[in-house]
């Protein structure tokens, strides 16, 4: 079970480098089959039709300013902290995230999402049960796999820079907030939907 939430300590860098490269990139096949956007290094929308270079630019844009942003949390805590530790942790911490775009089959949860939003630009409550629940266990699965994210995120920063105590979780934090605003405000300048 240790190996799921905290594979840092049993794997070198070097293999959970080439781990995170290659599901990096199965990641991008399945956001384009499945019509994902990773638009924000925390983020993922469906969209009616995805081109297959965005997904790839997106993810490399994301682990970019999440890696960057924690290596400079990182080097607060321990100066000896290298980058390719964070950066192979950021690339094998977003696995779970690559696991969501195939619960948009057949554009189900994108098609869902434009119902709902747009019943409630109407003030319209009468949502059909199935689609409901549907919406609900997509959420639900969701949430789970965002935080399977996040203790992967935090496993590995702790192993690579040594993190302990208050500060540690609040650089680590800070980190994560700095990074989404940053990944999404270039991916809105840098790829206008």
């Amino acid at each position: 079970m240790k190996i799921i939430f905290n594979p840092f300590e049993k794997f070198s860098t070097n293999t959970q480098l080439i781990f995170g490269i290659l599901i990096s990139v199965a990641g991008c096949f399945l956001a384009y089959q499945f019509n994902a956007h990773y638009d924000g290094a925390l983020d993922i929308h469906f969209a009616d039709a995805v081109p297959l270079h965005i997904p790839f630019l997106e993810i490399v844009l994301d682990t970019a300013c999440l890696g960057l942003a924690l290596f400079v949390a990182a080097k607060t805590i321990n100066p000896k902290t290298r980058s390719i530790d964070i950066f192979s942790t950021v690339l094998v911490a977003r696995f779970p995230l690559y696991l969501i775009p195939p619960m948009n089959y057949n554009n189900r949860m994108y098609e869902e999402t434009m119902a709902i939003t747009e019943m409630a630009m109407r003030n319209q409550t009468n949502f059909a049960i199935p689609d409901m629940a549907f919406f609900l266990a997509f959420s639900a699965l969701s949430l789970l796999l965002l935080v399977w994210f996040f203790v992967l995120l935090w496993n590995g920063y702790k192993v690579a820079c040594n993190a302990k105590g208050t500060t540690a979780v609040l650089a680590f934090i800070g980190a994560i907030i700095i990074a989404e605003i940053i990944s999404k405000i270039l991916i809105i300048y840098t790829f206008p939907l």
